[in-house]
């Protein structure tokens, strides 16, 4: 056998490997979990500012989204922006009556969702761990129900990963 097809089959071998382990993150206590826990989950993950005004008006939704769905296994996680440390960003949190499970690291930029230049940003993943929707701008009342909805209607990615544009093509 050819020493390239040698070196391709192991380095398949190690990508797939490397992929299914996921990516390591960490809750806003700093306790770590993987990204593999999204698997067959619809996922919410909302790029937030304490200094944000779009930001602050929509947790209200996202907590009612959050509290209407957290039993059907919808998953919906918080990132604060500025990377506050852990007790800031918990008691910044606290402050806005944030409700959901909140992520430390910038998750975008380690699954490869493309940059987050602008607040507030909300992915939606399909359980097949696509970006389904990207929101760039505060939320409308019932903009998650409604993107729920039609994913679950459709039960495939209303925009594929592959396609999104990178923020500063929002500007």
């Amino acid at each position: 056998m050819p020493l390239w097809r040698i070196f391709t089959i192991i380095l398949c071998s190690v990508l797939l490997v490397c992929c299914k382990k996921g990516q390591v993150l960490h809750d806003g206590s700093g306790k770590a979990f993987s990204s593999n826990t999204f698997n067959g989950h619809y996922v919410v993950v909302n790029y937030w500012a304490s200094w944000c005004d779009s930001c602050r008006s929509e947790i209200q939704y996202i907590n009612q989204f959050y509290q209407a769905h957290k039993k059907e296994g919808v998953l919906v996680y918080g990132v604060e922006f500025t990377g506050l440390p852990p007790s800031a960003m918990q008691q910044a949190a606290k402050q806005l009556d944030i409700q959901y499970p909140l992520i430390r690291e910038n998750i975008a930029a380690k699954m490869h969702w493309g940059e987050v230049a602008y607040l507030p940003t909300t992915f939606m993943l399909d359980p097949k761990g696509h970006i389904a929707k990207k929101i760039v701008g505060p939320l409308k009342k019932d903009q998650l129900e409604q993107a729920l909805l039609k994913l679950e209607n459709h039960d495939q990615p209303l925009i594929a990963s592959k396609h999104m544009h990178k923020r500063k093509d929002y500007a």
